[in-house]
């Protein structure tokens, strides 16, 4: 099949970033363990070759985030952000994984930049809609001990 296909097609050209972003992505929306950890395989590899790619970057920190290693998809998300600050999706993903990995320190700050960025979205684009709803950016909030 398809997988069998390009993991071929990986075995004649290692370093082509499409095709392992590709499988990564199809591996990943499998939503089976075993999909995931191939997903998280191939983004890495892609990586290797091209750190500052922003899509396979994002694409890993998800990956992570679903198999529940959170501290590791924080630091993806964080790797993101570095060089794209105004990733709001990324920033949306980065708070709540930050929320579910329990992680205080920092996480009023990115709630703050999220809120910019949410803003600076609705400002620029032609709709001026955001593509993250600002209550969603503001449901931590409630909970109280987050601002702490």
């Amino acid at each position: 099949g398809v997988f069998a296909e390009m993991l071929e097609g990986l075995s004649l050209d290692p370093s082509n970033k499409e095709m392992r972003t590709r499988l990564g992505q199809w591996r990943q929306y499998e939503g089976t363990a075993e999909g995931l950890a191939a997903a998280c395989d191939q983004y890495q590899a892609v990586l290797e070759f091209d750190e500052d790619d922003i899509l396979v970057r994002f694409l890993l920190a998800q990956a992570l985030y679903v198999r529940g290693e959170l501290t590791q998809s924080v630091q993806q998300y964080f790797g993101v952000l570095e060089r794209h600050p105004t990733h709001c999706e990324a920033r949306y993903n980065l708070i709540e994984a930050m929320f579910q990995a329990a992680r205080v320190t920092g996480r009023a700050e990115q709630q703050l930049l999220a809120m910019e960025c949410v803003a600076l979205q609705q400002n620029t684009t032609s709709r001026g809609r955001a593509t993250i709803h600002p209550l969603q950016a503001l449901r931590w909030m409630d909970s109280g001990d987050l601002l702490r």
